[in-house]
């Protein structure tokens, strides 16, 4: 018997739920839904992640199903904020103080959370580490950027992530770009983030 792998699901545009709100956006060229094996990595990596739902994952559409994923799109809410309603303005001028005043997003206490979520959901030791920091304020976007290290079954993975953090319809929503490293500049995954940022549109 023959087994196809089932490759990632293009769309012309993807659909997704913050809290009590929906909302849509016209996917990347070249960027897919997951499916197959990649659905269900997908859903793994997100069990870690128990401070936020992420509401959108999305991978090159070339990827091969099931290998290693050196370029894609998480889009996550808070899950302390899932039912805020909150100007986009009064949201980021709250956030950009708190995110200024840390050296490192990546704090002993985050990465010590981060850390055990991921070694439950991948069921072995697994970590996070690496430099993570709040690089200034564009437009809609508080923006950071960093290169991070996942380490897990005696390996480990150097990936550089460039995130916009925004508000949209009243909710907060964070666009992070995932990217091998060394693979594509900081400058360039930032424009990605805030050019998607950019067109989420409420649903109703």
């Amino acid at each position: 018997m023959t087994f196809v792998a089932i490759q990632p699901a293009q769309a012309a545009d993807a659909t997704f739920a913050i809290g009590d709100k929906t909302f849509t956006m016209p996917i990347p060229a070249g960027f897919c839904l997951p499916a197959g094996k990649d659905a269900a990595v997908a859903q793994l990596i997100a069990s870690a992640d128990s401070q936020n739902v992420t509401v959108l994952t999305l991978v090159k559409c070339s990827h091969v199903p099931g290998t290693g994923m050196e370029d894609y799109f998480l889009l996550k809410s808070p899950v302390r904020a899932l039912m805020m309603d909150m100007p986009r303005e009064e949201l980021l001028a709250a956030l950009q103080p708190e995110l200024a005043a840390q050296d490192n997003l990546m704090s002993d206490a985050n990465k010590a959370k981060v850390d055990e979520n991921l070694s439950n959901a991948f069921g072995t030791a697994a970590s996070v580490g690496g430099a993570y920091r709040y690089v200034g304020r564009t437009g809609a976007c508080l923006d950071m950027a960093g290169t991070m290290t996942f380490s897990a079954n005696g390996k480990s993975v150097e990936t550089d992530a460039a995130s916009c953090l925004t508000g949209v319809g009243g909710k907060m929503l964070a666009i992070h770009h995932y990217s091998k490293h060394g693979a594509a500049t900081f400058a360039g995954l930032l424009a990605t983030v805030r050019t998607m940022a950019a067109t989420v549109r409420a649903a109703d």
